[in-house]
């Protein structure tokens, strides 16, 4: 299981956007606010996808937010930018040993 965390870290435009795990919906139409939003979300063994899908583009073009990856023991952060032309795709390789 890992946490997902997604904010906008410069100004709160409007952004909206939908997320995908693995062909399956964890959000719909969710506001990109300032203070991050979590989600838990459980990964397969093998590969994981996370896309992201621009549901308008705020005040400001692109739709930008900031993704969080937290697995217990480590952070890693990304910057996000979609489009109506383009999603993010985030792709995870989960090896279980």
């Amino acid at each position: 299981e890992i946490t997902l965390a997604i904010w906008d870290d410069a100004i709160d435009d409007g952004d909206s956007i939908s997320l995908l795990v693995n062909n399956q919906w964890i959000a719909k139409g969710m506001r990109v606010r300032n203070n991050p939003q979590f989600f838990k979300v459980q990964l397969t063994p093998g590969n994981n996808e996370i896309t992201f899908v621009a549901d308008n583009l705020g005040s400001i073009a692109p739709n930008t937010s900031v993704l969080e990856i937290i697995d217990g023991k480590k952070r890693k952060s990304f910057n996000i930018e979609t489009d109506f032309s383009k999603n993010n795709i985030m792709r995870i390789l989960y090896e279980v040993k």
